[in-house]
């Protein structure tokens, strides 16, 4: 797998959202990294990177929507409460196949949607109300 790196494009210019999302990168990062351990060690690191992670994007996900979109009135609040909803459903079955597959035969999938996940939530959906909070003149960081 290939690490995903934080960079300018990525960036909202919303300091706090932005730590967020590189502490989400980061995890993602340590998901990739922990199938390289031995067997038993990869099997725990990578369960609980799983859950670190999904425990980090449930704080990054109500930071969001009840915080910033406190500050910001944006017009497509519920739809970018259903993303986060789906998200989580996603990893759900990731979570439900580790019950019955590996974790190596699992792992590569994963990072590769968690990374494309990730990249694309940034990019399109919180993009979107980044530009509407600029134009709206709201400055939140």
């Amino acid at each position: 797998m290939s690490r995903m790196n934080w960079s300018e494009r990525l960036s909202l210019g919303i300091g706090s959202i932005d730590r967020q999302h590189q502490v989400l990168i980061k995890c993602i990062n340590e998901l990739d990294e922990a199938i390289h351990k031995d067997e038993n060690f990869k099997v725990r690191t990578t369960l609980n990177v799983i859950e670190k992670l999904v425990n980090y994007t449930k704080v990054h996900f109500m930071y969001e929507e009840l915080v910033l979109f406190k500050q910001i009135p944006f017009p497509e609040t519920e739809e970018h409460k259903i993303a986060h909803r789906k998200i989580f459903d996603a990893v759900e079955v990731f979570k439900d196949r580790l019950k019955t597959e590996s974790i190596t035969d699992i792992h590569p999938e994963l990072v590769v949607f968690l990374n494309q996940w990730l990249t694309n939530h940034i990019l399109k959906d919180d993009m979107k109300y980044a530009i509407y909070a600029k134009e709206q003149g709201i400055n939140v960081q």
